[in-house]
């Protein structure tokens, strides 16, 4: 599984990281034991939407019908995950078929 895009935020009040691999987004907490407070496969990810306050930058995510929210991201690490996961996306769409004339 390789490692996209990272970031350190907080999700339901626990720090931790959030990592988008080749094939799921899942949210790790920092303190140990480490463990995945949600792990959904990248085709369960409906939408990543990028906000930025104060505190830094909020990635919402729509986890198969459940939102979840992670905030205090760092100045560019929710863009460079919703970036990344755009891209993902693109490339899991079956290519268009080309019109013949």
């Amino acid at each position: 599984m390789g490692v996209q895009a990272i970031g350190t935020g907080i999700f339901n009040g626990e720090p931790g990281l959030v990592s988008l691999t080749d094939r799921c987004l899942v949210f790790l907490t920092k303190c140990a034991p480490r463990r995945a407070l949600f792990r959904c496969p990248l085709e369960s990810v409906g939408s990543l939407t990028l906000g930025t306050k104060t505190t830094g930058e909020t990635l919402t995510a729509d986890l198969a019908g459940t939102t979840a929210i992670i905030s205090n991201l760092g100045h560019g690490e929710g863009h460079a995950i919703a970036r990344t996961f755009r891209e993902a996306r693109e490339n899991l769409r079956p290519p268009q078929s080309v019109a013949r004339r």
